[in-house]
């Protein structure tokens, strides 16, 4: 999985980001999605199969489907992601982290049925998007036309080559007058081209049997049961992948499905050129959201800046926006020396109150490697009550040095106490929900972190979910959870 390393960006993070938003705290379809992947984590696709709404088209399809959407559940870490305001009162998404290290994001669009939340639908990274590119590619053959000039285009240049000699010839008053009506005719004959040369603006685009295509699109994309095999290779990384995949659909959107996830399992293995293979059939920009994260990923491995920038805009363009796809971009275009375009991301990170720690930790160190000290205090010190890290690693960030020496941080960090900081938020266990028999939580600041046998569940801004009495971490607790999990994957990891 492509982790974010937060301190290895205070070098390259000449930027200054303001404080626009509050942490925005779980929404209640959001503590309805944790409380049902919790239980999925405990009792597979069962577990969600009772939870799903009265018209899911999921209830036909059965277990296997919804295994399918989710992944295999066994040794599996999940964490909640925000989602931009709009979509928090009917999804909630997931970053998944698979025994293998392969990814996905998990979006479960839920329901209000009476006063509970219900699934609606599981979507994956791997199917089509929902939300259209805002400028999706033209067929090769109307591409290639739209490079000619027509008789159209014709006109309007004339037109401009005779209005811009005319402004030789016309006093000052005249002038005016002839240059806004240059741009009403250039407006217009701009607006003429795109609606009779553009086959997005064709009238059978437009019609409302446009929506009865859709529908049957997204109807016919949920069926992926018939890739559950391939799916738990993937995931363990302990079969035979090649072998599963040459069996799986390979037309329809299955088919699509089963191209990516074998894209993502090659670039796993470093099959660079079989990666590059499998994306060329899909159009740039294509609808699916991990054919443009893959691109992006791909081209970071070949040091193509360009086209890993152009491959991660428009993964974001499709949505939904989640701050883990934020985070992901913005390192990415930091990495590559992007600074502003970073900025941008990282602005969005703050605007929707993301409660994903490492955004705040992030906007530290670019705000006081700009040397603006207080706006670095302040994302410092927010960035703490959500999830403290263990001092050592703020000591060296070295560029926060001056920060963690003024008199209030040192009070509230505490430097030189000989024990990593624990404590709580203030709204622990007020909204809490009923986690599964024999797992184990903490809290920390105002982090949930749910262990389910081999499972991992994070919750940031979860600590109102935790039952009544779950124990208080310290600060390191986190890091210790994932170095006692790598050390246990190690043995499944050397043999793919």
């Amino acid at each position: 999985m492509f982790r974010l390393r937060w301190p290895a960006i205070a070098v390259a993070a000449v930027l200054a980001v303001g404080i626009h938003a509050d942490v925005r705290p779980l929404s209640e379809a959001e503590r309805a999605g944790t409380r049902i992947v919790a239980d999925y984590l405990a009792r597979g696709p069962q577990a969600v199969m009772e939870q799903l709404a009265a018209t899911s088209p999921l209830r036909k399809l059965g277990v296997d489907e919804i295994e399918a959407r989710l992944g295999p559940p066994a040794d599996s870490s999940w964490e909640l992601q925000t989602l931009v305001p709009s979509m928090a009162d009917r999804a909630a998404a997931f970053s998944v982290e698979y025994p293998s290290g392969v990814d996905d994001t998990i979006v479960l669009e839920l329901t209000k049925e009476g006063a509970d939340y219900r699934v609606a639908d599981i979507r994956t990274l791997a199917q089509k998007s929902t939300t259209p590119q805002v400028f999706p590619p033209l067929p090769a053959t109307e591409a290639a036309a739209a490079t000619k000039p027509t008789r159209v285009t014709l006109i309007v240049t004339l037109l401009a080559g005779l209005f811009a000699g005319l402004l030789g010839f016309v006093g000052a008053k005249l002038r005016l007058k002839a240059i806004v009506l240059i741009a009403v005719l250039v407006a217009a004959g701009g607006a003429f081209m795109a609606m009779t040369q553009d086959d997005r603006f064709a009238l059978d685009k437009l019609l409302p049997h446009r929506a009865e295509t859709v529908t049957v699109a997204k109807e016919h994309e949920l069926q992926l049961r018939s890739l559950l095999a391939l799916r738990r290779a993937i995931a363990s990384g302990t079969a035979d992948v090649d072998a599963l995949y040459a069996r799986a659909a390979k037309t329809g959107e299955p088919g699509r499905v089963a191209d990516l996830w074998k894209a993502q399992w090659d670039l796993q293995q470093s099959r660079n050129e079989q990666v590059s293979r499998t994306l060329a059939a899909f159009p740039s920009p294509s609808e699916y959201p991990l054919a443009e994260i893959l691109r992006g990923r791909i081209a970071l491995t070949k040091g193509d800046e360009g086209s890993s920038i152009v491959a991660y805009e428009h993964a974001v363009n499709l949505g939904p926006g989640r701050d883990g796809l934020w985070l992901e971009t913005a390192q990415a275009l930091l990495g590559l020396g992007f600074d502003d375009r970073a900025a941008d991301y990282l602005r969005r990170l703050d605007q929707i109150g993301s409660r994903k720690p490492d955004a705040h930790y992030y906007l530290s160190l670019m705000a006081a490697q700009k040397g603006r000290a207080e706006d670095s205090e302040a994302h410092l010190k927010r960035a703490w009550s959500m999830r403290p890290v263990p001092r050592a690693r703020l000591v060296e960030a070295g560029v926060l040095w001056s920060i963690l020496r003024r008199e209030s941080t040192v009070n509230l960090i505490g430097l030189s106490a000989p024990e990593e900081a624990t404590f709580v938020s203030t709204d622990v266990s007020t909204r809490s929900i009923a986690l599964p028999a024999g797992a184990d939580a903490w809290v920390s600041g105002d982090f949930l972190h749910v262990q389910i046998a081999g499972q991992q569940l994070s919750v940031p801004g979860g600590a109102a979910l935790a039952p009544a009495g779950t124990r208080v971490a310290d600060a390191a607790e986190l890091q210790r959870d994932i170095d006692e999990h790598s050390i246990a994957e190690l043995p499944q990891l050397m043999n793919i």
